[in-house]
């Protein structure tokens, strides 16, 4: 066990993918060891019945974690594992960033300018049938055809 590390224990509320998180009842226990120094999971052994906080913060670590489970374990305690929340660890970083968003999940945002293959700007179904020979293919709707032609 590891002692005389700090941390904190809040309750998280929103989208894991925001870059500054909504973090509220910020406390801590005295009682919490780390059991191993892994940076990106570590592992936290604490008395049971503190499990109602889902993110912590391990200042020597300079990092903050997302709390994935609790494990009951003899004599009372618990296990907590954690992962790192890299966007609010880094979110001081992120925000000085100057850059370029070429992608960006509301399309209403996006710049219309930048060709990437990747942002879909319109979608248009449409249904398709060839008769090949004298055989007829009829394309009704659920039906999914593919054509592959390899010509050398």
């Amino acid at each position: 066990m590891f002692m005389g590390v700090s941390i904190r224990f809040g309750k998280f509320s929103g989208e894991k993918e925001e870059v500054t998180k909504n973090v509220t009842d910020w406390t801590q226990f005295i009682d919490c060891q780390l059991v191993n120094t892994d940076l990106i999971r570590p592992v936290l052994k604490m008395t049971s019945g503190k499990t109602g906080y889902n993110y912590c913060e391990i200042s020597d670590f300079g990092r903050k974690y997302f709390i994935e489970r609790y494990e009951s374990i003899a004599g009372g305690h618990c296990l907590c594992y954690c992962h790192v929340d890299v966007l609010s660890t880094y979110d001081t970083g992120i925000r000085a960033l100057e850059c370029f968003v070429s992608r960006n999940e509301d399309i209403n945002k996006w710049d219309r300018d930048v060709t990437d293959p990747a942002v879909i700007s319109s979608n248009r179904r449409f249904i398709y049938g060839k008769n090949f020979g004298s055989a007829e293919i009829n394309v009704g709707l659920g039906q999914n055809f593919i054509l592959g032609i390899v010509s050398g």
